[in-house]
């Protein structure tokens, strides 16, 4: 079997939750290799978001050893594999004159201004700031073609898949709420969020809202104003206790459209290309914007500040408009093996 190696550095959660379209492109693009994300410090992609990569790559290797310093440069590596395509999808120079060490017969790297890399972008490839967004290039680099982020879906574990259909069942047209966010100053005005659910049960739909732990103080005030209004993350987690990113990405695939900050809830959800608008304030959506061909976005910015409040109720309900299906039906139920999200 032809394999593809992908050198990734690490991955917090953040990162993890960012990557996961490249590595659904990786499997697409490359559906015969053998696939190994290689890192040198750990990776969420062995831990909490095992199961979600799990038949997208093959292997998840850490090797502290890879990079140990300039004298890397000068020493054997410690991965004896031989790969037919090796991707590097860190910048620096030296580290990649490093890596370029481990056997291979395709090497592409966009340190030095792709001054290692064996083959080299042309001048129609439009540079971009887009973490994910710089990864997928190089994928589509090696392959010769344009990924699709979408091409390879996502699969929950049983039980997860089973728990998110018992609380969000077929027939309401659903309309996920994540008003939260990692930082406050991410978040738009959690009024408006309210004015947003209310629109949606006012139109027959049911709002569905995302409260983190971080959130909880805002459960009383939501449960007032809306009292049509489901928060199945904290059932869930009665259920199953302990925190997990796959419990909004199990629920999300149960969902009609979407609304969030720049969080990574919001990027749980676009892991299952639920139609996903997007709210910017004093972050850059176009370094941070969920790479899904199923996204939307509406940024402060387009209404004269940086301040999320800056953004109006009207102008997020008539982007989800174009999102939300007249009477959308959730999904029926699927597991580990099937098309999950």
């Amino acid at each position: 079997m032809t394999s593809l190696a992908i050198y990734s550095g690490r991955e917090l959660i953040g990162d993890g939750l960012q990557k996961l379209p490249v590595v659904r492109a990786a499997r697409a693009l490359f559906p015969d290799h053998r696939i190994t994300w290689l890192t040198s410090e750990e990776t969420v992609f062995r831990g909490s978001l095992a199961p979600l990569v799990e038949g997208l790559l093959d292997e998840v290797r850490v090797c502290p050893a890879l990079l140990s310093g300039r004298r890397a440069v000068f020493r054997a590596p410690p991965v004896e594999d031989h790969f037919e395509i090796l991707v590097d999808t860190q910048t620096s120079l030296w580290r990649s004159l490093a890596l370029r060490r481990i056997s291979h017969r395709l090497f592409i790297t966009s340190a030095g201004r792709y001054l290692l890399s064996d083959r080299r972008p042309t001048s129609s490839l439009k540079r971009t700031r887009h973490v994910a967004q710089r990864l997928l290039l190089l994928l589509e680099l090696a392959a010769g073609r344009e990924a699709d982020v979408d091409a390879v879906a996502l699969t929950v574990p049983d039980d997860l898949a089973a728990l998110a259909a018992e609380l969000l069942p077929e027939g309401p047209s659903y309309l996920g709420l994540a008003p939260g966010a990692g930082r406050r100053v991410k978040c738009w005005p959690l009024e408006r969020f309210i004015e947003v659910g209310q629109w949606h049960a006012a139109r027959g739909g049911t709002p569905v809202f995302f409260v983190g732990p971080d959130e909880a103080e805002w459960l009383p005030r939501l449960r007032s104003a809306l009292p049509q209004a489901v928060f199945p993350e904290q059932a869930m987690a009665e259920r199953l206790p302990g925190f997990s990113p796959l419990r909004p990405i199990a629920l999300g695939r149960r969902l009609g459209a979407a609304l969030s900050n720049d969080s990574g809830v919001g990027n749980m959800l676009a892991a299952c290309d639920v139609p996903l608008l997007t709210l910017f304030g004093p972050t850059d959506p176009e370094k941070f914007a969920p790479l899904t061909r199923h996204g939307s976005l509406l940024s402060a910015q387009a209404f004269g500040g940086i301040d999320m409040a800056a953004i109006p109720t009207a102008a997020v309900v008539e982007r989800l408009e174009t999102l939300l299906p007249a009477r959308a039906q959730a999904p029926a139920s699927a597991g580990r093996g099937q098309r999950a999200c």
